[in-house]
């Protein structure tokens, strides 16, 4: 209950960011990384998993692959430059379609 209750107030402070500083030429939002082994806490969840459901969740990701931390970095350094000035107040899913 609380990670949907931080879910949906990350949602509402992205909407209120957005239109605060918007006026002044910034943008705000969110990149939402779906399972990316790129740090210990991830890392054990996936090797608690054990080989059948490691198999089942990349099976579930459309495109059949874990993400990684360089996919969220150039989702990251797309947002922050200047061919996304006019995209502000969207929660970008990085999950590979898996949402």
């Amino acid at each position: 209950m609380a990670h949907t209750a931080a879910k949906h107030a990350l949602v509402g402070l992205t909407k209120q960011l957005s239109q605060a500083f918007g006026p002044s030429g910034n943008t705000c939002n969110v990149v939402a990384p779906g399972f990316v082994r790129s740090n210990p806490a991830p890392e054990r969840q996936w090797n608690a998993y054990g080989s059948d459901d490691q198999k089942w969740l990349v099976e579930s990701i459309h495109v059949r692959r874990l993400g990684t931390a360089a996919d969220i970095a150039h989702a990251v350094l797309f947002l922050v430059g200047d061919k996304a000035g006019w995209i502000s107040d969207q929660i970008l899913s990085m999950d590979g379609g898996r949402s």
